[in-house]
């Protein structure tokens, strides 16, 4: 099964700002360390070259499937 989910922030970023909101990127952040804001200061810069200084939209496919041994 494919299934693909989209999440709109008001700017990229307010998005950088919060990204700590789910554990595994807040994660992802501390494992950064010291480099952390300057790869986010790209990360928004990347977000506002392609999508502006608006709101933002990403979206994210996840293909979930199961298995059944007999």
């Amino acid at each position: 099964v494919k299934h693909t989910a989209q999440i709109t922030a008001p700017s990229a970023r307010w998005l950088a700002e919060h990204m700590a909101f789910a554990p595994g990127m807040a994660a992802m952040l501390r494992g950064l360390g010291d480099d952390a804001p300057a790869i986010l200061e790209t990360f928004i810069a990347r977000l506002e070259a392609s999508q502006g200084s608006g709101s933002i939209a990403l979206k994210g496919t996840a293909f979930i499937a199961t298995s059944r041994i007999a």
